[in-house]
């Protein structure tokens, strides 16, 4: 589906094609309007509903009619959006379904609910799901031209207007990648991705911006799955309590170790070492606006954040202390994400122990760019 503008369309500042993406999830429903074209990507909006599409999904095998409900009237509204970003250029509707979509047996009734509205999902692997995760995660960064005393290379979260356009002038930070060994981690409600890959850091000259896509493209994934574990499904499994049990924490972080050990296993084995850790999604963010006591959540600073392992297990054990309605007021988590946060987070800190790292870095660039840049690079 295409949104038609009027007959004489504004000329686009990027020279390119204006896009559309809608990313169903098992917790969330996201939209992400932006602007790609030769110079890189230019967010114009990102909206995140949290919709539970996959609620009771992992005992009843289906998708709940109050949840296609809740889909489809954040999808009305996200269609008003790109509706109004179409008056001055057309815009490109793209869509993709995940984990909720691949396990529900009434995946049909949603997608054709959808279709009626003019919007086609189409739903991914999870190997598709974890390059466009990887993609995506990717495009948030970029070379800085300078160099430590080693001759490292430097990467910095990317500037609006620049090669990848994130954040605004001003909110530069450095980001010292050691090297350009990348473990991009993207926990989402029913499963996760871990995605190991190289960067290419070839392009360090002035004109870097015009072999954005050059390098993202090139950018190669060494080894990847989708785990069938996510913040939902392994709340859902196993932390049955409010606060959960010890013993129910003790036994989600051993059926999430037992996991992802081997995949963490093979990659060793292959001697190829994990220099530093991208976390997207919801999760791994949320960290850094509950440690930053966020009263307004601000992607900016949020985008290229570090946050040690020590970080991370203080926020999960004070919110394994709280009861749900506690959680729900704590500064910085979203109250509709209380629920499955704690799994998440126990999935991010078995990641982080696994990979032998001791710190992440949080990325507002996530799969919803990776769905925008593989539509735009399909068409040119």
């Amino acid at each position: 589906m295409t949104l038609k503008p009027p007959a004489q369309p504004l000329q686009l500042s990027l020279g390119g094609q204006r896009i559309a993406a809608f990313d169903f999830g098992t917790v969330t429903t996201r939209l992400l309007i932006a602007e790609v074209g030769s110079i890189g990507i230019h967010e114009l909006l990102r909206e995140t509903q949290i919709t539970h599409m996959g609620q009771d999904l992992d005992s009843t095998g289906v998708i709940s009619l109050e949840a296609i409900q809740r889909v489809l009237k954040t999808c009305r509204k996200y269609l008003a959006c790109a509706a109004a970003h179409a008056e001055e250029q057309q815009v490109k509707l793209v869509a993709v379904g995940t984990s909720a979509f691949r396990d529900a047996q009434n995946s049909d009734e949603l997608l054709q609910a959808l279709s009626q509205l003019g919007i086609q999902p189409r739903i991914v692997t999870g190997a598709e799901e974890a390059r466009l995760s990887f993609l995506g995660a990717l495009s948030g960064f970029e070379i800085d031209d300078l160099e430590d005393k080693k001759g490292t290379v430097l990467l910095c979260p990317a500037q609006s207007g620049g090669s990848y356009g994130r954040l605004s002038s001003g909110h530069k930070r450095t980001v010292p990648f050691l090297s350009s060994n990348i473990l991009v981690v993207d926990i989402g409600g029913g499963s996760t991705e871990l995605i190991a890959g190289e960067m290419d850091t070839g392009h360090k000259d002035a004109n870097a911006a015009s072999n954005w896509a050059s390098d993202l493209a090139q950018s190669s994934i060494r080894q990847s799955h989708s785990f069938n574990i996510g913040a939902r499904r392994l709340t859902e499994r196993y932390l049955h309590s409010d606060p959960p049990k010890a013993s129910e924490l003790d036994d989600a972080r051993q059926f999430t170790r037992t996991l992802l050990a081997p995949w963490f296993k093979e990659l060793e084995e292959q001697a190829w070492g994990i220099d530093h850790i991208i976390a997207v999604a919801g999760t791994a963010t949320t960290v850094v606006s509950i440690r930053d006591n966020m009263v307004t959540y601000d992607p900016q600073k949020v985008h290229g954040s570090s946050v040690s392992l020590s970080e991370l297990k203080a926020a999960n054990e004070q919110l394994c202390s709280l009861p749900l309605s506690k959680r729900q007021q704590v500064v910085g988590l979203e109250p509709a994400r209380a629920s499955v946060v704690i799994g998440g987070l126990l999935i991010l800190e078995i990641v982080l122990e696994l990979a032998g790292i001791d710190h992440y870095i949080a990325s507002e660039s996530d799969i919803l760019r990776g769905i925008i840049f593989d539509a735009w690079e399909s068409a040119n």
